[in-house]
């Protein structure tokens, strides 16, 4: 009603203001911190590139703080120009110093259940970062000359590039790595996440397409590609609500008990030896050679031989630890 009455509420040239500050500012620079602890460990890549992690911070955080005040402050549009730039050169940065498309350092190890395919969602999140950058600075340039280079922009292409193709399909990613691994459950149907992948990248798609060409019927891909997001975020909400199910972690466990009669994994202490392999690189997840008990080694006691209980000092586990009571053991 207000706005059918232009009833006035704020100025508009404060809504990409706000918008940019909650996206980038708080959800950006979330993931962004995020990323650099977990990404490289997940995918197994090398260490990131520390110096040029701080470099792209400020630079992505100054040019926001400039472009925001330019844009409250109700400046001309070559103000605006230094601001993108700066973005631009972070978000190109963020990617080159987490080596997201490099090759892994070593091979991955997974939990039996994991979602093996979250690396399309992690590589494509910041293909899409890199997308919005260079958009940014082709606009940073046309601001600077004092004119537009994309004159046709509608519907915010670039701010969908960066919330539904990089902030959406990094929390989808990485919430489809996660929450198994938090709740020790598997993943069920995995296939909806790689529809919901397709869904997700064909609304981005159709959003950048139609909102910088004239391609006729616009009104129609930008339908289209608001329906395909929506589709992406129903599709992955389904095994993500039935992953926090007691039914999936009943399917892990049984997925256990049934890799542990093959001798591919644990299943516990009493059926088990834990030892630590040495050297592994940094920020990947521990390695353990597991050997079933009745493989063990001989300890060199006489109650190997004879069937005879042993001794309480030799009840303890690999890792030395005495005096602990039997299942509050952690590996």
């Amino acid at each position: 009603d207000m706005a059918d009455d232009g009833v006035f509420i704020a100025r508009a040239f404060l809504n990409k203001a706000f918008i940019y500050a909650a996206i980038v500012g708080f959800l950006g620079n979330f993931i962004l911190g995020v990323s650099a602890r977990s990404v490289s460990a997940f995918m197994a890549l090398n260490p990131p590139r520390q110096r040029v992690r701080w470099a792209a911070f400020w630079a992505v955080n100054l040019g926001l703080a400039w472009q925001v005040t330019v844009w409250a402050a109700g400046a001309q549009s070559a103000w605006i120009a230094p601001g993108m730039l700066s973005m631009a050169l972070g978000f190109f940065a963020v990617v080159y110093s987490l080596r997201i498309f490099e090759r892994r350092a070593q091979a991955r190890f997974y939990i039996p259940g994991t979602y093996g395919r979250y690396e399309w969602f992690l590589r494509a999140s910041h293909g899409w970062l890199l997308v919005a950058g260079a958009f940014l600075f082709v606009e940073g340039v046309g601001h600077a000359r004092g004119d537009s280079i994309l004159p046709a922009l509608m519907a915010s292409p670039i701010l969908h590039v960066l919330a539904l193709g990089f902030v959406t399909m990094i929390v989808m990613g990485m919430a489809s790595r996660m929450l198994p691994l938090f709740e020790g459950a598997q993943l069920p149907n995995p296939g909806f996440m790689d529809v919901a992948f397709a869904f997700l990248n064909l609304s981005v798609l159709l959003r950048l397409v139609f909102g910088i060409a004239r391609l006729g019927m616009t009104d129609i891909g930008l339908a289209a590609s608001g329906i395909f997001g929506l589709l992406a975020v129903a599709v992955f909400t389904w095994p993500m609500w039935k992953v926090l199910r007691p039914a999936a972690r009943e399917t892990y466990r049984q997925t256990v008990r049934v890799l542990a009669s093959n001798q591919q994994t644990i299943i516990g202490k009493d059926e088990i030896q834990w030892s630590q392999k040495s050297a592994r690189p940094r920020g990947t997840q521990m390695q353990l050679d597991i050997k079933p008990k009745s493989q063990e080694s001989d300890r060199g006691d006489s109650s190997s031989d004879t069937g005879a209980p042993r001794d309480e000092d030799d009840s303890q586990d690999s890792r030395g630890e005495e005096g602990v009571p039997p299942g509050q053991e952690q590996p």
